[in-house]
């Protein structure tokens, strides 16, 4: 299971920084609210990759890019009382690491595993399956696997004699083969559902995906720790000069209105 994040994408989509919050504080100055417009953005910059951070080894996981050209359009939009521009979910393939465990399944390529979740299908990159009681493959929350024809059944016995043929055709420990659904969206059809799978945006298309599917390893997350590290001290230092800006401007305007008095 992933780290949870503080904040959903919609959240951040409909999260604007209305000139008038800066107004109700007293602060009037032009400077004074850029520079709260950029802390604000450094915070959402920080609570991503703090995330990012946090589930570089979980499964299946995708991080989530909050851009500085973001950040620059983000400012223009807040001060016209519009919502911030929505951070980026980025796809890029993560690392395959080796188990050996004949449930462990990792897509080599683009595309998604098909899972049946109580409210509908949702989509998986995290391969670390099990069998339930029936003898089906589901994820660790229970949910079954789709296969080509419904929910994919492997069988009660043994799975050590499973194995996968060509792309994504499993043969079956007992005869008989099975092929496992696997589809594929278009850029920014599909967000994060908050449990480690994600889920389909309303008019979203998916079509069948002709990634390849590897057993006995699983695609770790696609954060690098180290780079995470140093975006997190980038974003430190930029959001301190930001509170700096702030203080100086308003001892300037604390003195020129001693002063005027």
């Amino acid at each position: 299971m992933p780290a949870r994040l503080a904040f959903s994408l919609k959240d951040l989509a409909n999260h604007p920084i209305w000139p008038e919050m800066c107004a109700a504080k007293g602060m009037s100055s032009p400077g004074i609210y850029s520079s709260a417009a950029a802390m604000q953005a450094h915070r959402v910059r920080q609570e991503s990759v703090a995330h990012n951070l946090a589930n570089a080894q979980t499964p299946g996981f995708k991080r989530i890019l909050v851009s500085e050209r973001l950040f620059a359009e983000d400012l223009a939009q807040a001060q016209a009382g519009l919502p911030v521009a929505e951070p980026v979910l980025d796809l890029s393939q993560g690392h395959l690491r080796h188990t050996g465990r004949s449930l462990d399944f990792a897509i080599d390529g683009p595309g998604f595993f098909v899972v049946r979740a109580p409210d509908g299908p949702r989509y998986a990159r995290a391969g670390n399956f099990q069998l339930d009681a029936e003898g089906h493959l589901v994820t660790t929350s229970g949910w079954r696997v789709q296969g080509g024809d419904g929910d994919l059944r492997i069988g009660t016995g043994p799975s050590d004699g499973l194995r996968i043929d060509g792309r994504d055709l499993l043969l079956l420990p007992g005869g008989g083969q099975i092929r496992i659904k696997l589809v594929d969206f278009a850029p920014g059809e599909i967000e994060p559902s908050g449990d480690g799978t994600f889920r389909a945006r309303a008019g979203s298309n998916p079509l069948l995906s002709g990634a390849q599917v590897r057993q006995g390893a699983l695609e770790l997350g696609n954060s690098a720790p180290v780079e995470e590290l140093i975006e997190l001290i980038d974003i430190q230092r930029s959001f301190e000069a930001a509170s700096r800006s702030i203080a100086t401007i308003l001892r300037v305007e604390e003195r020129l209105t001693s002063e005027l008095r």
